[in-house]
């Protein structure tokens, strides 16, 4: 696959357009037994080209060729089933062409691995960030078919990818593992242990790499935020200082100013509250609400916002109205209605986690800075989005 990248962009698409002409003029020109023997190269290349191809014009030229050596060749297998699927609109779109289509041809074990191979080793690398992250998800949907393939092959390579010096590299190494994560979870594979643990072991080492500063630290914030999501999704075993580490990085993500890296970390946070906090000291789980609370009246807008969202996610068994260890807390959370510093608080009571963090979110959104210039519409949108959120998830007393 001829695609060269030059900057933020790339050369190459008028090579590949030109390249499945060529192939639809073998069809025409050369006789079935002639072809026969690069019949197999020549159906998968031609079909990663029409699957997977970042531009329209090339998909629909790759499987113009590969309809032409079906009609005239005759020699590709399930050539037929699959040109009736994959048609001229079907792949017009790319998103439908990457999870509907691919996923239908990849069930034809002739095609399995050249298209995971393509995935990981081209398209997670693409310079187009929004082809990266499409990739990854379509890496998921062939996962079921041939998980073994996955643990064997895939996790080492993207694992190994995913400290790369090359920004796009990394990143998509990064989105493709969690998606493969929970592709693997739907398949009901098990990891074995040492994959497990370079699994966990990937988040601190990109921190501490320092890769979350600098060229492509934006990208791979919201990339590792999707993996410890990926990672409490499947359930991995994490020990306790593992989950504190992890919810570190979440936190260090709440406060970025950038809308989707917070939201990335707000799932992750969703999931985390939800497997691994049930485990955790009640003491560590007021800290983190806490924590968050406080966050509510930080000067940083970008950590109001985040925080905000953050403490919307947390799961009913932390803000839930059932409380189970009340004699465990000292005193109770409480929201300063005026200046909204939050105060107090002991190890357990959920119903008093409850009742500060839904004072605290109402007067979050209700808030409006005297000084027009700190006033932040978000926060308040946020704020008002968590108790939704809230409502939701611990639901509504008589």
């Amino acid at each position: 696959v001829f695609d060269v990248r030059r900057g933020a962009t790339s050369i190459g698409a008028h090579v590949r357009d030109a390249a499945a002409y060529v192939c639809w003029a073998f069809a025409r020109a050369y006789a079935p037994q002639e072809m026969a023997a690069h019949v197999p190269v020549l159906a998968k290349g031609l079909l990663v080209a029409a699957l997977y191809d970042r531009e329209i014009n090339c998909r629909r030229a790759a499987a113009a060729a590969f309809q032409e050596n079906v009609g005239r060749q005759g020699n590709y297998p399930h050539g037929i089933d699959i040109v009736t699927r994959a048609d001229y609109f079907a792949l017009g779109n790319r998103s439908n062409a990457f999870l509907v289509v691919a996923p239908f041809v990849a069930s034809f074990p002739d095609y399995q691995e050249a298209l995971a191979n393509h995935l990981v080793t081209r398209q997670l690398k693409h310079w187009d960030f929004a082809v990266r992250v499409l990739a990854a998800t379509a890496l998921r949907k062939l996962v079921p078919m041939f998980p073994a393939y996955f643990v064997a092959t895939v996790l080492p390579t993207l694992l190994n990818a995913a400290m790369s010096a090359d920004v796009p590299t990394r990143h998509g190494a990064a989105c493709g593992l969690a998606q493969v994560l929970l592709g693997l979870k739907d398949s009901s594979q098990i990891l074995p242990s040492d994959v497990e643990a370079r699994v966990i072991s990937l988040v601190p080492a990109v921190e501490k790499a320092r890769l979350f500063r600098g060229r492509g630290g934006e990208a791979m914030r919201g990339a590792c935020c999707r993996v410890i999501e990926a990672i409490a999704l499947v359930n991995l075993p994490l020990e306790d200082k593992q989950i504190q580490r992890f919810m570190e990085s979440v936190a260090d993500n709440l406060k970025h100013p950038t809308e989707d890296i917070v939201k990335s970390a707000v799932a992750a946070v969703h999931a985390m509250s939800r497997v691994y906090f049930g485990r955790m000291p009640a003491a560590w789980q007021g800290d983190v609400v806490r924590q968050y609370l406080s966050k509510l009246d930080d000067s940083n807008p970008a950590a109001r916002r985040g925080f905000a969202l953050a403490l919307g996610a947390l799961a009913p068994a932390v803000l839930g109205a059932e409380d189970d260890d009340q004699q465990e807390a000292e005193k109770e959370i409480v929201v300063d209605e005026v200046t909204g510093e939050v105060s107090g608080g002991g190890g357990g009571g959920a119903i008093r986690r409850l009742d500060a963090a839904i004072q605290g979110l109402v007067k979050a959104a209700t808030l409006i800075q005297e000084d027009k210039e700190d006033r932040d519409a978000e926060a308040r949108r946020n704020a008002v989005c968590a108790l939704v959120s809230l409502v939701e998830s611990v639901g509504v007393g008589e």
